[in-house]
């Protein structure tokens, strides 16, 4: 019974994660349908950060100061999570499949959030996490390999696969500075889309970027409840209370679940699957890193708990 106030946390933690890696799994397909559509990749970036900066304005309100404290560097670093990253994978997403993008991003940015966190943070170097690293690495690299990179062409696909780099470096500097600044989850989704609104609403209005005036409603209807309310809202506040719970590293490591399950949403709804090996091993690299149980998300010692935010407790990967 000692251990159930720890363990409740981040069994709630891992709970909201499952809720992110759930939306996230279905976005890449309903992006890549937007793409598709009569709407352009920035009408779904607007979508993206429009629709929860005007639900949440009222937040924005209530905690200006805390916005004031926060600093436009910080608000901007985390906007990053809003258009930069829509853009990037609508950008990839014309250039190649959905199971890549799915393979890449989420696969890549728990290696890159968790090299940051053991080299510049201080966080653990276990023998899980490096082989976890070890193996979703070896799963990018197979996609690379797939597409032909190593070959030296770089072609339309591994142009995509460079849109898809990009993104995942947005989503680690986002998962990073919410771990730092420690700001409660639904003030985060708001400031995310405070900053990307206040960034492209001038430009896409003064230079008619889009095509939503003439869309048909279906479509905008669409990407208004995925775009904006599912990934603009939902998911980023499940991601920010994930990180809040479980630490940056083990909130990231839980994005490790999605290339095989957006790989097969893709597949059911049309997209050619990918080969087999391809497919047996991407979906062994999302088991096999996934965030394994609560007790996995123990706080660390108190010294290293005084030097991160105290709003985010850190976690640390079981030996």
């Amino acid at each position: 019974m000692a251990d159930e106030p720890a363990r409740e946390p981040a069994a709630v933690g891992l709970a909201f994660a499952a809720v992110a890696v759930t939306i996230w799994a279905g976005w890449f397909s309903v992006t890549a349908a937007g793409v598709r559509s009569t709407l352009a990749p920035v009408d779904l970036a607007l979508i993206r950060v429009t629709v929860p900066t005007l639900l949440l304005l009222g937040v924005l309100w209530r905690q200006r100061a805390v916005v004031r404290r926060t600093g436009v560097r910080d608000g901007l670093l985390l906007s990053l999570y809003g258009v930069p990253f829509t853009l990037l994978v609508a950008a990839g997403l014309a250039h190649a499949p959905i199971s890549h993008a799915a393979a890449l991003i989420p696969g890549l940015m728990p290696v890159f959030t968790g090299a940051i966190g053991i080299l510049l943070l201080g966080e653990r170097a276990t023998a899980r996490r490096l082989l976890g690293f070890a193996l979703m690495l070896s799963a990018a690299g197979l996609v690379a390999w797939q597409a032909g990179v190593f070959s030296g062409s770089f072609d339309d696909m591994a142009r995509g696969h460079a849109f898809f780099l990009g993104a995942c470096i947005a989503w680690t500097v986002f998962t990073l500075t919410a771990r730092r600044v420690g700001l409660d989850p639904f003030l985060a989704t708001a400031l995310v889309g405070l900053y990307s609104m206040l960034a492209l609403l001038p430009p896409y209005l003064a230079l008619g970027l889009g095509r939503l005036a003439t869309a048909p409603l279906g479509d905008v209807a669409v990407q208004v409840i995925a775009q904006g309310l599912l990934a603009g809202l939902v998911a980023i506040y499940a991601y920010a209370q994930a990180i809040r719970r479980l630490g940056a590293s083990q909130a990231a490591a839980a994005a490790a679940l999605v290339p095989g399950s957006a790989t097969l949403i893709g597949w059911l709804l049309g997209e050619r699957r990918p080969p087999s090996k391809v497919w047996r091993w991407r979906s062994s690299v999302s088991a096999s890193f996934s965030p394994a149980a609560p007790a996995s998300a123990r706080p660390l010692s108190n010294a290293a708990e005084r030097t991160s935010s105290p709003a985010i407790p850190v976690a640390r990967s079981p030996d």
